[in-house]
Formats: C-alpha cells, structure tokens, sequence
C-alpha cells in the first residue's frame, strides 16, 4: 500500500509525476480498448499529458517510449529547481469570460498569475495559475458556478515546458 512507504496521502494526491503517469496510463489503456474494437481512427488530438496518448494511438510512440516520456515529463516538471505551488480548476465558462475573470484578477494580483490554460468545450475551460490566483478566481466565480473541480500541483512556471534537448538525450 503507498500510504504505508511513508508517503502521506495527500503528498501522493498532489505530486505531478505520479499524476503525468497515471493520466497517460489511464489514456493509453483507454485507446488499446478502442483500437481492441477495430476502431480506425482518421485523426488524433491531444493537450498537454494527452498529447502523449494522442501520438502514442497513431503509432508514432511505443508503448514503452510512451510511458518513458510521461515519467521524464513528470519527473522534469517535479524536479524543477524554480518550483512552486501551483493550482488549476476546471470551471463552467466560456473562454472569453474565463479570459476576462484572469485579467481582472491579474490588474488585482499586480501581475499574470492565472490564465486560461484549456479550452475544454464551449461552457468549461481549465484554468492554471498560482494557488494564491487560481483561489482568487474561485472566490470570484463563487456558487453561481455549477463545475468547480480544482487540483493542487507542483509547476514550473507557466506553459509546463521541459528541456528542448529532452527527446535527443532520451529515445
């Protein structure tokens, strides 16, 4: 069991590696059982860890490299050395009114702390940004909002990016 190797509970439920891996885990299982059903697909799409599964599905990944570059991606973006706390909702707005609520509580915060980090459908959009900006739009938001999902994560910075060189040094 994980919570008895000393790892908290909570500390697992937030760390971004574990969840780059099983995210993309959960996604490659999801395609292997629609590719079981004989289901051609004529075109892919993936955002952010999606995008692994997405290149995985059309054969341009192994199933193996699939799964190294998730645990690289997790393990860069949980090792950065300029980490901080970071948080991202997934809220019931349209993207322009999730960009207008991030630029006024960005003129509020004195800077860009939060942004529209997905475009998820025409009423729900993910949002990413500190703890602090990302509680800020919430407390905006408020109950008027029926879809509030939140999670907590360790980040990089803004774009989650990884080294250029990573995909030469590692395949």
């Amino acid at each position: 069991d994980i919570f008895e190797s000393g790892i908290s509970e909570e500390m697992y439920k937030n760390n971004v590696l574990i969840a780059t891996l099983t995210l993309v885990a959960l996604q490659i299982g999801l395609v292997d059982l629609l590719l079981e059903t004989n289901l051609k697909m004529d075109k892919v799409v993936g955002h952010s860890v999606g995008e692994i599964a997405a290149a995985y599905s059309c054969k341009s990944l192994t199933l193996q490299q699939a799964i190294t570059l998730a645990y690289w991606r997790g393990k860069c973006l949980y090792d950065s050395s300029s980490q901080m706390m970071g948080s991202m909702a997934v809220v019931g707005m349209s993207w322009s009114e999730g960009q207008n609520t991030c630029k006024r509580i960005n003129e509020i915060l004195g800077e860009d702390q939060i942004w529209v980090a997905c475009n998820n459908s025409p009423k729900s959009i993910t949002v990413s940004g500190t703890s602090c900006a990302v509680d800020n739009f919430l407390g905006h938001v408020g109950t008027r909002n029926s879809l509030l999902v939140r999670l907590h994560f360790t980040c990089s910075g803004k774009g989650n990016t990884f080294p250029a060189n990573f995909v030469e040094k590692h395949f």
